[in-house]
């Protein structure tokens, strides 16, 4: 577009009439005063400090540039603090659950212990009452069921052992510890004592699941 000098209240390209204080024709949109008029303009917008930042994102006001990034920064923070939280919680949760397990665990280990115990001393208290009748303890043969079972004393002895037979000596038969595995029993120094004993949770056995007595020998 060609520029050129003309009445400031005129404008160059449709000669309508216009205020002084215009720079740009209202019907045409021609400048009003020329090539210097539009250099002029460009060089006003060329110093905004708004089109000159270096980041283009950057809200042109600081205040709320400020505020959008404290709001970004708590929502990082609460972010990782949400995060950690959970994990922590989860580590939490899980070693309580292992604790508990183990708990559990040792518990029912200590019940069949226990219950080994006992029943290793009531069957041996059933074998001394059963000595006491007999005048013997049972062989190897009857073994620990002929504490409840007369039957097993009369076919393994004869008619005559059975009838000083006057058991149950026991409540219940015990031939298998707790772990499923059967009690051991024998008779040692020529049927004046006895052995016996449980393999235990390992099948090593061990003091605690072992009894053995001391010969009564008759006068």
């Amino acid at each position: 577009m060609t520029m050129q000098n003309s009445d400031p209240d005129k404008c160059p390209q449709c000669d309508s009439i216009v205020p002084r204080t215009l720079r740009y024709c209202p019907t045409c949109y021609a400048p009003l005063k020329g090539h210097q008029t539009s250099q002029t303009h460009l060089d006003a917008v060329k110093k905004i400090a708004t089109t000159h930042r270096h980041d283009p994102t950057v809200i042109f006001l600081p205040e709320v540039r400020d505020a959008l990034q404290l709001r970004r920064k708590r929502r990082k923070r609460l972010w990782i603090i949400g995060a950690v939280s959970l994990v922590l919680i989860a580590a939490l949760a899980l070693s309580l659950y292992e604790w508990n397990r183990r708990q559990q665990t040792n518990k029912r280990v200590m019940a069949r212990h226990e219950a080994a115990v006992k029943e290793l001393r009531m069957l041996a208290n059933g074998l001394e009452n059963f000595r006491t009748d007999m005048g013997r303890y049972p062989t190897d043969k009857e073994g620990l069921s002929s504490l409840t079972d007369r039957a097993k004393v009369a076919r393994a002895g004869g008619l005559t052992d059975a009838s000083y037979w006057l058991g149950p000596y026991v409540d219940g038969v015990y031939e298998l510890d707790p772990w499923g595995n059967d009690y051991h029993y024998q008779v040692t120094d020529k049927g004046q004592a006895f052995e016996l004993f449980s393999d235990g949770p390992e099948g090593l056995g061990g003091e605690q699941f072992r009894i053995t007595s001391q010969p009564r020998l008759e006068p």
